[in-house]
């Protein structure tokens, strides 16, 4: 197993939010912004990025990340960070997945042999959440020739290459981890989850 292998971590905040009607990254969490809670738990790891925009966030200390492939999706925004990040591994997570941690991040790399180039979460339904999983960076020449082909589908990415899908509940906070928020009712659900939570340990 890789558990000592370094690993970074990117945040993808380059989506349009249409569905949220506005940045999710910036919606309000706790005692600040959803980007602000992920950038606190995913502190540990070696080193953060931000898949955006340059100068979206300019308060922001971490390293922004172009994508290199615009208008590729999530698969674009993965590879540009993967050819940026100076780590042998990868933590990927959406801006809008608030209960994401880094005991996360570590339990995947504890699950992804050396062999292996990425490490996703799989629920108990047969959902796969790529966009919560862990990257090699020997992905990155696969995940190329799968864009220059026009082909921007993460899911095909995975189909591609050698990948471990790692039991849901298996992880730290099990599949409630993997919440994300697509919607103004899924962010207000979520939200008020969270506060009864707190107010009723």
């Amino acid at each position: 197993m890789s558990a000592r292998e370094a690993m970074s971590a990117v945040i993808l905040c380059g989506g349009h939010s249409r569905r949220m009607g506005r940045d999710k990254a910036g919606l309000a969490w706790g005692d600040g912004t959803l980007l602000d809670a992920m950038l606190r738990a995913l502190s540990g790891l070696d080193e953060v990025y931000l898949s955006v925009d340059r100068d979206r966030f300019p308060r922001c200390t971490c390293r922004a990340v172009e994508d290199r492939y615009p208008g590729s999706g999530p698969l674009g925004g993965i590879c540009s960070a993967l050819q940026a990040c100076e780590t042998p591994l990868l933590f990927v997570s959406g801006c809008d997945m608030p209960l994401v941690t880094g005991a996360v991040a570590y339990a995947l790399r504890e699950r992804i042999p050396p062999h292996a180039e990425a490490a996703v979460p799989q629920d108990a339904s047969g959902r796969v959440h790529p966009l919560c999983a862990i990257y090699r960076q020997t992905a990155v020449s696969g995940m190329v020739q799968q864009l220059q082909s026009g082909d921007f589908r993460l899911v095909n990415a995975l189909r591609r290459m050698n990948t471990v899908y790692v039991p849901a509940e298996t992880l730290s906070g099990g599949e409630t981890v993997l919440a994300n928020l697509n919607t103004p009712n899924e962010y207000a659900a979520l939200l008020k989850k969270v506060r009864g939570d707190y107010s009723n340990p």
